[in-house]
């Protein structure tokens, strides 16, 4: 098969999975409510609309460019172990578009990426695998992953032990993701902000967990955004539960804090909470900001900013809103065509 056949068949599948009612994705997402519960609806198919329609051909002609068929075929294990639903999605179809077999780890992607995954390749009689990770590492000769910055060592054990070096694996490594606002922002700009922070009840690792804000500003416009949003997207029925013991430590500490539907909402110093707790950190210069985020380093793999923040803060930043939004990753084709 061609690559512009294997493009053509992934392109077909995403326009029918764009269907929320299309038996196969209907399917797959009613498996996954039931046997993962991590996840609601909403966030579910918020989440597959963007991605399926993303995976057009003109998109993944752009994303792909030109190039022949690997030299050699390779086996590629795909994992992710963060917080977001289609985690490892991307990957695996960036290896099938390239041309080696895509072997998924049933232990750490979600059911609806496997059941994505596994359409394309028998409706284009591609090769596709399915295993646990320890066989999925043991077949493979490479490795993707998403890993939590606290699971970098561990998860790069596992792949020394299962005899692929550094330079037959490719880490994401997920390390927090900050908000910087700069106080004048319109209401669009916090609506988008509250998308960024509650979506997947803010499991995921784009979820902003630490908003930075001007000493001294109200937290209205942004609770009233989080309100709002719940109203579209309800969450998840276990985080009111979840956050109930913050908010009872909170109250004893006489910490400053709202709560609203499935959110809370505390004052304190720049320390990441659980998920659907935001912390709302003042600052009194962006200066300070900065050199926060310097002293953080690669803790940091994401902040969310206006245009005008990110370029006083001297760094990339993605618009308040586009989280949960992201483009097809560039260092994927270079790196698995290298292999």
């Amino acid at each position: 098969m061609t690559a512009d056949e294997r493009l053509a068949a992934v392109a077909g599948l995403a326009t029918a999975w764009r269907d929320p009612e299309f038996e196969p994705r209907a399917d797959a997402v009613r498996v996954m409510l039931e046997v993962e519960g991590r996840y609601t609806e909403e966030g579910l198919a918020f989440a597959l609309n963007h991605r399926m329609h993303q995976l057009t051909p003109e998109r993944m002609r752009a994303w792909i460019g030109a190039g022949g068929e690997p030299e050699v075929r390779r086996r590629v294990a795909v994992s992710s172990f963060g917080g977001a639903p289609l985690g490892g999605l991307e990957e695996a179809v960036a290896a099938l578009l390239v041309g080696h077999e895509p072997v998924l780890d049933r232990d750490s992607l979600t059911s609806v990426v496997v059941r994505f995954v596994e359409d394309v390749a028998d409706a284009s009689s591609l090769p596709c695998a399915v295993l646990s990770r320890a066989d999925a590492l043991a077949s493979a000769s490479a490795w993707i992953a998403d890993v939590p910055a606290d699971e970098d060592e561990e998860r790069g054990e596992e792949a020394r032990k299962a005899g692929l070096p550094a330079s037959r694996r490719l880490f994401r490594v997920l390390g927090m993701a900050v908000a910087v606002v700069g106080g004048r922002e319109p209401d669009e700009v916090w609506s988008g902000l509250a998308e960024d922070l509650l979506l997947h009840d803010g499991r995921s690792e784009a979820s902003p967990r630490i908003v930075w804000v001007p000493a001294g500003a109200a937290p209205d416009a942004l609770l009233s955004a989080m309100a709002g949003f719940r109203e579209l997207l309800p969450a998840h029925p276990d985080t009111d539960g979840r956050l109930s013991m913050p908010v009872a430590f909170l109250a004893a500490s006489g910490t400053p804090r709202a709560t609203g539907p499935g959110f809370l909402v505390s004052l304190g110093e720049p320390e990441p909470q659980g998920p659907a707790h935001v912390r709302w950190v003042e600052y009194e210069y962006l200066e300070a900001v900065r050199a926060w985020l310097a002293e953080r380093g690669e803790d940091v793999h994401l902040v969310v900013a206006s245009p005008s923040v990110a370029e006083a803060l001297g760094r990339p930043a993605v618009a308040p809103g586009d989280a949960h939004r992201p483009g097809l990753r560039p260092d994927l084709i270079g790196w698995l065509r290298a292999l």
